[in-house]
């Protein structure tokens, strides 16, 4: 439970710190996208739509937490879809 409220956390401060709204988010348990050798246990990737202040729409992926800290850290890192 933890782990998904502290998730859910460092995604809404990514998007809030960034000017986005997010228009839907899916947890990745498997699928990591381009984190898929790029992330551990202890992050969470989600797949993201979000709209930007002047209405674009954007997708991408969103790792939660850092390489060695995990969910402890605040950070978020997107790559966004081409």
């Amino acid at each position: 439970v933890w782990r998904t409220i502290r998730s859910h956390s460092i995604l809404n401060q990514w998007a809030q710190e960034n000017g986005f709204q997010i228009l839907s988010s899916e947890r990745k348990l498997f699928l990591r996208g381009p984190f898929f050798f790029r992330s551990t246990k202890h992050q969470t990737i989600y797949y993201v739509s979000v709209r930007d202040a002047a209405g674009n729409i954007h997708r991408g992926w969103v790792r939660c937490g850092g390489w060695f800290g995990g969910l402890w850290s605040d950070t978020a890192t997107v790559k966004w879809d081409d």
